[in-house]
């Protein structure tokens, strides 16, 4: 009981020295060739319609068809971004956790 005690402490000690935010994310994909492959027709028409708004000239808009625009090119640019997937876990919540792993296990 001693040294599980003494693993603790050395353990709780250790702990403000590792990295207080943790990511997780579905899956580490490298980037490779694939990348460039096809893309469907979806996303063909929505690049199709970027480059169509880069190249419209805006000097004869309204300001509220180039705020239109705008938002449109933000929209787009949302459903290409897609989730983060990240998850942040605190220094407090990481040592908690390992506790009771340990507790239980």
């Amino acid at each position: 009981m001693k040294t599980l005690m003494q693993y603790l402490l050395v353990a709780m000690f250790l702990f403000p020295f590792a990295p207080a935010q943790l990511k997780a994310t579905e899956a580490n994909v490298l980037i490779t060739a694939n990348n460039t492959m096809e893309r469907n027709a979806s996303e063909k028409a929505t690049l199709a319609r970027l480059k169509a708004i880069k190249l419209q000239t805006k000097s004869n808009l309204s300001k509220s068809e180039k705020k239109a625009l705008r938002q449109e090119v933000l929209n787009i640019r949302d459903q290409h971004k897609g989730p983060s997937g990240v998850v942040y876990i605190s220094t407090g919540a990481l040592i908690l956790i390992i506790v009771l792993l340990i507790i239980l296990l």
